[in-house]
């Protein structure tokens, strides 16, 4: 009987109803979308940052066409040994040069040679191995590993471009796909090598390893005294695997500090990132939390307000019922079930306005390289908390509603029928 008299006056008060829903609506919706604004953030970028930015890069900058120098096995143990390395992975690094002798370009405007054919040097490494790079570096978006028979290879870097069949023009070539051959040239060796496989892309891993080989296939043709010298000198990068993200400045000075005898080594780091994720932590998560917390608090303090108006402006229908013999028990059970239909319509228009937002909401952060974009989603607990606050709220505003009307003789609640 109660459910349908509070299904009545939801429909005969279309105006008052509006109002609450839509108040309603404005705080579980700041309460959905803030605070899973944040948390996209918070997680988007940990994640990003422990699996890309927890490396220190050490690596040589010298002339590809000079001796290259090489890091001593002592020194990778002393930076082994600082605090917060979790693990160092040394790789020698090898120019391979990629030829594109089709590729073409016109003249220059005023100009009456143009350029005929084209060399890339590409910085590859075998994986695995003493000196190689580390296979649980490697992580493919596509295709497979390089079979030890045959020239296939790896791309560890999407911004190598395949200058072959470009057409005429000043095109820059295109990144290679699966099944892309192309001429390679390696110690003296020539060979034609496919490509088989897509590394997923960290810039700073990738633009010190482009292209991946397996060892086997570099050994059977160059001979094993020329893979030696070609990819087991030493150590001309290292890769320093840090614990967590928040030590990477720390360690990546320790290693600075280590390589003062090493002039021709650089060290690098995500800073941007390190950077972007201390900013997320220690500021703009918190401040969508707070914006909120802020919005739910006023909705509800406003929702508290226009219920108390719309209530107490029909506070005879409570003396009617009183009247009637109604306890203030069943009273109370009125208006919880009136307050609850409001709430679970209020509810799913939060949820579907917050998904809409949410769909349309996009962070963009400057990483190592490139751009990371972040997605806004919301949690379990976001949209779960959402439904528990709308159903507190409702037991709140109905206990209110009847220790308020409670205190009012019958003759005054009444008065105005």
């Amino acid at each position: 009987m109660s459910f349908q008299l509070a299904r009545k006056k939801l429909l005969k008060e279309p105006a008052w109803t509006i109002v609450i829903v839509v108040v309603m609506t404005v705080g579980l919706t700041g309460w959905i979308v803030t605070p899973a604004i944040g948390n996209s953030l918070r997680s988007g970028l940990s994640s990003y940052a422990n699996t890309s930015a927890t490396y220190v890069i050490v690596d040589y900058t010298g002339s590809p066409q000079g001796q290259e120098e090489t890091l001593p096995h002592n020194l990778v143990e002393n930076i082994s040994a600082i605090n917060g390395v979790q693990t160092v992975y040394p790789v020698d690094i090898n120019y391979t040069n990629f030829n594109f002798p089709n590729y073409a370009t016109p003249p220059p405007p005023g100009e009456s040679v143009g350029i005929k054919g084209a060399v890339e040097q590409v910085r590859s490494a075998v994986i695995g191995g003493p000196y190689g790079f580390p296979l649980a570096l490697v992580d493919l978006t596509a295709g497979r590993l390089p079979f030890g028979t045959r020239p296939e290879f790896i791309v560890n870097d999407p911004t190598i471009s395949n200058m072959n069949n470009v057409g005429a023009g000043y095109n820059l070539g295109k990144p290679y796909a699966i099944g892309d051959n192309t001429s390679v040239t390696t110690a003296g060796a020539n060979f034609t090598a496919s490509v088989v496989g897509i590394n997923s892309y960290s810039p700073l891993l990738g633009d010190s390893a482009q292209s991946l080989w397996n060892a086997t296939f570099f050994q059977n043709e160059l001979g094993q005294k020329l893979f030696n010298e070609t990819f087991g000198v030493g150590a001309t990068l290292l890769i320093v695997k840090v614990t967590s993200v928040d030590q990477v400045p720390v360690v990546a000075n320790r290693v600075t500090d280590s390589l003062q005898a090493y002039p021709a080594f650089r060290v690098e780091y995500d800073q941007a990132t390190v950077n972007s994720l201390l900013s997320v932590e220690t500021g703009t998560a918190p401040l969508y939390e707070l914006i909120g917390l802020v919005s739910l608090g006023s909705s509800i303090a406003a929702l508290f307000f226009v219920s108390y108006v719309a209530v107490h402006r029909r506070s005879w229908e409570v003396g009617l019922f009183v009247s009637q013999g109604w306890t203030w028990r069943r009273v109370t059970e009125f208006f919880l079930e009136y307050f609850l239909l409001l709430a679970a319509l209020s509810y799913v228009v939060s949820v579907l306005l917050s998904l809409l937002i949410m769909q349309y909401t996009t962070f963009s952060y400057q990483v190592f390289g490139t751009v990371l974009r972040l997605q806004t989603s919301a949690g379990v607990f976001d949209l779960a908390s959402a439904g528990l606050i709308a159903v507190g709220v409702t037991f709140a505003i109905s206990f209110f509603m009847r220790w308020r009307l409670s205190k009012s003789s019958l003759d005054s609640t009444l008065r105005e029928y």
